[in-house]
């Protein structure tokens, strides 16, 4: 059986317990990753460094899932990226990352942190940046990565601060 690997974004093959019935293991059903809902791990705030009453900006068409995750815990969703203590950003290509990333890295206040979500390679789900150009945008704007995390089974996040702080 072919299975993805969400971590890694490879496919890889297994073998059941049913390959000897050919025939019980057709029938299952596997969704796609597109198809499946969206699996928010529950130490989501603890992967993103959270502390409870941050305020927190969103920027870009995010994840309900990760968004509702991150506002658990009195955190407060504020309406600029200069009053945020914590801004999640979705870039939808690689040419709003290289746009946006500078604007939001020059409105970060000392002492905040953005996060850079992606989809993980091969998850179906619109244009895949590569961690690459995430890390080339983030030097270029002058942010240091300081951390890596998978938020759900279908994004991972890069953690950016500046180099100042």
């Amino acid at each position: 059986m072919r299975v993805m690997d969400y971590q890694t974004g490879l496919e890889r093959m297994t073998i059941s317990a049913s390959r000897y019935y050919p025939v019980a293991s057709a029938a299952v059903a596997v969704l796609a990753p597109a198809e499946r809902p969206p699996t928010v791990p529950a130490d989501l705030p603890s992967r993103l460094a959270l502390r409870d009453g941050q305020a927190v900006y969103i920027h870009g068409d995010g994840d309900h899932a990760v968004i509702a995750g991150v506002v658990d815990g009195g955190r407060a969703l504020v309406a600029a990226p200069e009053s945020a203590d914590l801004v999640l950003y979705w870039p939808a290509t690689q040419a709003e990352l290289a746009e946006e990333l500078p604007r939001l890295a020059h409105a970060l206040r000392p002492g905040a942190q953005l996060w850079v979500i992606a989809a993980q390679p091969g998850n179906g789900a619109g244009e895949t940046i590569h961690q690459r150009e995430i890390l080339a945008s983030g030097r270029a704007a002058g942010l240091m990565d300081s951390r890596v995390a998978f938020l759900s089974d279908h994004e991972y996040g890069y953690r950016f601060s500046r180099w100042d702080d």
